[in-house]
């Protein structure tokens, strides 16, 4: 019975990251559009900057990181980056990405999880990149600025830049 659950969480979760992948452009998901009016704000000094364009620029918007969330990781994890049962685990309130520096949190993102990593607790593997391919090194910036601006708002402490 526990191997049908675990089959059927496991193809639940390969079909809503396909359908993740085909669910329009990063133009059209909002991802490189944020509203004007949109910015970071935080009284913390921790370095994960605002970027200024779409271009590449080594620095994350936090807003656009939310859009790109919402659009690739929310098969997982709930919106506003939390757990969901059996599946994703809380990315805001995690000791382990609280524990990253912000480029080894990228490197996470952008690698993923097997199911069968001894350090996997869900026994649910995360995808690289969250299952969506066309996920950029910016958008990976963009999710970290995501990541910590909620770890801010939450009044986490984590290891923001590598040493």
């Amino acid at each position: 019975m526990q191997t049908k659950k675990t089959l059927g969480t496991l193809a639940l979760v390969a079909f809503v990251s396909l359908w993740n992948v085909g669910c329009g452009s990063e133009e059209q998901r909002g991802v490189n559009n944020p509203p004007a009016s949109s910015t970071r704000a935080t009284s913390s000094a921790k370095p994960v900057a605002k970027a200024s364009s779409g271009a590449d620029s080594g620095v994350g918007d936090a807003e656009k990181g939310k859009a790109t969330f919402t659009a690739s990781c929310v098969a997982c994890h709930t919106p506003d980056g939390g757990a969901k049962p059996n599946l994703g685990k809380d990315m805001i309130k995690s000791k382990f990405t609280a524990g990253l520096d912000d480029d080894a949190l990228m490197t996470f993102i952008k690698v993923g999880r097997d199911a069968g990593d001894p350090l996997n607790t869900t026994g649910v593997g995360m995808p690289p990149k969250g299952g969506d391919p066309s996920i950029s090194d910016q958008d990976l910036r963009n999710l970290v600025a995501f990541i910590r601006d909620r770890q801010d708002q939450e009044g986490i402490d984590y290891k923001a830049k590598s040493q």
